[in-house]
């Protein structure tokens, strides 16, 4: 993931994710709506609430904005379960 960060951040900003935290969805949109090409590099996706990761989407859904989801151990229930919501 950082290499992936460092590529994509020679033509845009990447913001990297490591720990949720309770303003996110409200910084995440504040990004977007002044750097409408930014990436987001988001690790361990799945410890994230259900609603948190579609306003994720949401918001990360324009245009130009790139969302990157990533989860080093999930089970196979919770991996369907949450990404067949997205």
């Amino acid at each position: 993931m950082e290499v992936l960060a460092e590529r994509l951040s020679v033509a845009r900003p990447v913001y990297f994710l490591k720990h949720a935290y309770e303003d996110l969805l409200d910084e995440a949109s504040r990004i977007v709506s002044l750097q409408q090409n930014a990436a987001f590099i988001i690790e361990n996706c799945l410890d994230l609430r259900e609603e948190r990761l579609v306003g994720l989407a949401r918001i990360c859904g324009g245009p130009g904005t790139a969302i990157f989801l990533t989860s080093r151990t999930i089970a196979f229930e919770a991996e369907s379960q949450k990404l067949v919501a997205l």
